[in-house]
């Protein structure tokens, strides 16, 4: 198996400890290279893995691109080793204060440098990790409620600066209590799974933006997306869950064991779509939604609401 290899941003302008550093670390990691801030600001944009920053650069010190990093919610995330050749320590006490999380001195150890960077991009790996699971439904592999909150600030945000609209499906199974009950919990499990499966596949791009809020209740965020076609993917979910449900979903037989049968599963679908602006709080949308999907349940069910 391969495995693609760590990229280090190299920020350094000292041509002789610039080869120091390739010698020692490029066979292991990809290397990046900035000789100036200008460039480094730049190259951030890749997001590498780690940034090996040297504090003293020719056009500008390195607290520039620090401070860049910082204030960055996408990159302030990446550990920075910051460089420095002096003894002097109150720049490297300010690097710290500066989200820096550890230094390197020249000229370069070959041991200690490689020790630093190893344990910084494993930390860095096991914290990115962590987060993934902290913002994913374990049973489905969707986001969960937590991440929906962040992205619905987001998204809205993002809609209120291009005037654009912004629509969300909210999805619940049918009767699914009387599944749990009559089928037993694994069984429940399986259909939650195959019901968020089929969520995503309609969704398509916005596969990232489908959630699960909660027990048996999905939400489709739908960013410039008018009323009409959100209202024409909320069907497509639907007819896709009952018409294949009962081709897929799990029963127990009389020896205890599962096999393919029939399963009635089917969903209602609430649709809502609002112009996102400034001081309408994106709650609303939430809300509209919401409303729309009591509507279907009170419709009869397996239904999307409104009609038009």
């Amino acid at each position: 198996m391969m495995f693609e290899r760590s990229r280090i941003l190299v920020v350094e302008d000292e041509p002789t400890s610039l080869r120091r550093l390739a010698e020692i670390l490029r066979h292991q990691y990809e290397l990046i290279i900035a000789t100036n801030s200008a460039d480094a600001l730049k190259l951030l944009s890749e997001k590498p893995d780690l940034v090996l920053l040297d504090l003293y650069l020719g056009d500008t010190n390195g607290f520039e691109v620090l401070n860049h990093i910082q204030d960055d919610a996408e990159l302030q995330d990446i550990p920075v080793l910051c460089v420095t050749g002096s003894t002097d320590t109150k720049d490297i006490e300010e690097a710290f204060r500066n989200g820096a999380v550890d230094y390197i001195t020249k000229p370069y150890n070959a041991i200690i440098l490689q020790s630093k960077v190893n344990t910084f991009l494993d930390l860095s790996r096991k914290t990115a990790l962590l987060k993934t699971q902290a913002l994913t439904d374990s049973l489905t592999g969707l986001s969960n409620r937590r991440q929906f909150d962040l992205q619905l600030q987001q998204q809205w945000q993002r809609m209120v600066a291009e005037g654009g609209a912004i629509s969300a499906l909210m999805i619940d199974l049918d009767d699914f209590k009387g599944v749990n009950d009559y089928f037993g919990h694994p069984v429940g499990d399986a259909t939650i799974q195959f019901v968020a499966s089929t969520i995503a596949q309609c969704a398509d791009q916005f596969a990232d933006l489908v959630f699960r809020m909660g027990g048996d209740e999905f939400l489709v965020l739908l960013p410039g997306i008018a009323f009409a076609e959100a209202q024409a993917l909320g069907e497509t979910i639907r007819t896709q869950v009952a018409s294949t449900s009962l081709e897929v979903l799990p029963k127990t037989d009389e020896k205890g064991g599962l096999r393919i049968t029939g399963i009635d599963i089917t969903v209602s679908v609430g649709v809502a779509s609002v112009v996102a602006v400034e001081d309408v709080a994106p709650t609303l949308l939430v809300e509209r939604a919401d409303a729309e999907l009591y509507n279907a349940k009170e419709a009869g069910r397996n239904c999307v609401r409104p009609l038009s």
